[in-house]
This record gives C-alpha cells, structure tokens and sequence, in this order.
C-alpha cells in the first residue's frame, strides 16, 4: 500500500474492477470508484489498515489489497 500514488489502480477485499487513486498524503489516500463511491486509506493507527467510505462514513478493515498498476 506504501507504494500508491496518483493515478495507481488498485483493488481490495474481493472488488472486482480496479479504482483510481486520486490523492495522496503521508499517512493515507483516496480512492474514487467508478460509480462514484469515494474511499479513503489509512496505513497507520491502531487498525490499520483500514478505509473509511467517504459517502457514508462507515470504516472497513481492509482484509485483502492489490496495486495493480
């Protein structure tokens, strides 16, 4: 996860069709999907990692996590 960058395409516990990051800071990134569901990454804390779905604010241990590209 520590190697996202704008524009990486990544995957997650079972999603089918990659996301686009769409920003990046020191601690954690955003994520936009293709129906307009918007995630953000956290690589530290005391669950990490975890997202928080920015839509709904609910957070989601992240149990599987693929950088495609």
């Amino acid at each position: 996860m520590k190697k996202v960058q704008r524009g990486s395409e990544v995957l997650w516990n079972g999603r089918k069709h990659t996301q686009t990051v769409t920003s990046v800071s020191e601690n954690s990134f955003e994520v936009e999907g293709n129906r307009g569901g918007r995630y953000r990454f956290f690589l530290t804390g005391t669950e990490a990692p975890y997202l928080t779905n920015l839509n709904s604010g609910r957070d989601y241990d992240v149990e599987e996590f693929f950088h495609i590209r």
